[in-house]
This record gives structure tokens, sequence and C-alpha cells, in this order.
């Protein structure tokens, strides 16, 4: 992105691939080797109420998906004023059976501890609660969610 034809064009990228800044958990979640790793230090996590500035100065934005944003955006008030349990929180969150995959034989998987979108909100929200006055910051965050799918 630095040079030739793409010099000083910005980048907002709608894929994964850029939300977890540890390559190794990256390539743990998704079971195989990122394409761009050298682009992965560079990229801002597009969560505004977190990194407004760091995203004005950015070439390269990872745009956020929708569980991780509205659990941290509904976790960030609280960790931001010290007033909650990091050790202790669960995110109740729901979804339409859009949201569904199907694997090799038919399986339904519905996102869950076993999916990356937990290690992005952890992340993300690890962040939130470093970079604030809180009294937790520095601190790291256990979660727990409960993601059902709702039919109808």
């Amino acid at each position: 992105m630095s040079d030739g034809p793409l010099a000083g064009v910005r980048v907002v990228d709608l894929s994964a691939d850029f939300r977890l800044q540890d390559l190794a958990e990256w390539e743990r979640w998704y079971k195989m080797k990122h394409a761009a790793p050298e682009l992965v230090r560079e990229a801002v996590y597009g969560l505004c109420e977190l990194n407004r500035e760091r995203i004005r100065r950015a070439r390269l934005v990872a745009n956020p998906g929708c569980y991780p944003t509205a659990i941290q955006l509904g976790f960030l008030p609280l960790v931001e004023a010290g007033v909650v349990d990091l050790d202790h929180l669960i995110a109740d969150a729901k979804s339409g059976p859009e949201s569904l995959t199907v694997a090799p034989g038919g399986v339904l998987i519905v996102g869950s501890a076993s999916t990356p979108f937990i290690y992005k909100v952890r992340s993300g929200s690890t962040t939130a609660a470093s970079s604030t006055g809180s009294p937790s910051r520095g601190a790291s965050m256990r979660l727990n969610t409960i993601p059902p799918i709702i039919d109808g």
C-alpha cells in the first residue's frame, strides 16, 4: 500500500483480515496463513468510539463486525467507568437465521466462544479498559456469550 498505484490510497477493509492485531491468534482462529501479514500492524480497528483519532490518520481501517460492535458499545461506558468486574461479563446477543453457517455434513454452526468474534470483543474491550483512565486500566477481560438464533 505504500508504493505503486496504491500510494496514498485509504482503505476500509470489510473482511475480518485486519480486525485482529495478533497474527498468531488470527491464524489460530482462521486456520490459515494471513495473506498480508506486513499490513496487520498498520491496520486500525474501525470502531470510532474506541479509535476516532487513529481512524482519521489511518491508511488501513479494519471495519468491525456486528457482534463485536454491539457488545463493545454496550460494555464500553461500563468498562470506562470501572463499574464492572472484567472477569464476569456476559453478553446475550441475538441473531436471525442468516447468522448460521452450514458445515460439511449439514451441521449448523452458530457463533460461540469457538469463533473469532469472541477474541475480537475481548481484544477491543481490553483496549478500551487500557486506553481510559478507568480503574480497569490495563486489565484483560473474560467474556461469556450466549448467541442464540431467533427464528421468525
